[in-house]
């Protein structure tokens, strides 16, 4: 019972969500997707984007998981269309404004503006800090004491989130710096931040996966998340470090074996 609670409080993860539209590849299958109002298949798709059929194939299905395509039969072809997954509610506001958004004259290289600007949203710790900074403008000791991640760590975040034009580092004298969110003109990204802030309203959590706070039950969930999205191993949830086996030789002194046989 307590697994099926916390897997209904983890999914969708949303940061998932966007890590899965950011590729030009599957941007410019959802556009055609849009442009066919759904009548194309995957031959037909994969032509109008030119790529592989097989590639086409791989990249309509993740856009499906994660609920932002919808799939019809119609006798042996398979089309897809801009139907969202009601089941997965983080997934339907974001998939509206993406399709209405698709459905302009896009400027050129608007594939890599998107990107850049979603970047901010495809990790966990990035979500819990624009959560943070909806509140007000915070220093870095703030986010450390609010977020709970290293300061490198911190400084990384930032970084992508200062690239998407979300957030500003203003420095002040004697103070340090002070970061605080911007408001944002983008369809797309106003979208996003407020699926993000109305997730923390409703008491949706980011957890951290690799931290100690996060207990068996819970873990248990996230690794068959992990597998269910691609990823068996779920090594992102339980980092180890790498440890050589008993008697192995070292990479570095094995060209030197090899070459002195």
């Amino acid at each position: 019972m307590k697994n099926k609670q916390a897997e209904t409080k983890l999914r969708p993860t949303f940061w998932r969500t966007c890590r899965a539209v950011m590729n030009e590849t599957r941007l410019r299958l959802l556009k055609a997707v849009v442009e066919s109002q759904g009548k194309a298949c995957v031959v037909q798709l994969a032509k109008a984007v030119g790529i592989d059929e097989s590639l086409a194939s791989i990249c309509l299905r993740q856009l499906n998981a994660r609920g932002l395509l919808g799939v019809r039969r119609e006798r042996i072809r398979v089309l897809y269309n801009t139907d969202h997954d009601r089941s997965l509610p983080d997934s339907v506001a974001f998939q509206e404004a993406l399709v209405k958004y698709l459905r302009q004259d896009l400027p050129a290289n608007w594939e890599i503006d998107l990107i850049r600007r979603m970047k901010a949203f495809t990790h966990f710790n990035r979500l819990a800090i624009i959560i943070r900074l909806a509140e007000g403008p915070a220093t870095i000791a703030e986010l450390y004491d609010s977020v709970g991640v290293v300061v490198k760590s911190l400084y990384h975040h930032l970084k992508y989130l200062t690239g998407a034009k979300l957030v500003e580092v203003e420095r002040r004298y004697g103070e340090g710096s002070v970061i605080k969110l911007l408001p944002q003109d983008h369809p797309v990204v106003q979208t996003m931040l407020r699926v993000v802030l109305a997730g923390a309203k409703d008491g949706q959590r980011y957890y951290n996966p690799g931290s100690g706070t996060v207990d068996v039950a819970t873990r248990k969930v996230l690794k068959k998340i992990a597998a269910a999205e691609g990823n068996p191993r779920a090594n992102w949830m339980n980092p180890k470090p790498f440890v050589p086996k008993k008697g192995a030789i070292p990479l570095r002194n094995r060209r030197a074996l090899r070459e002195g046989a």
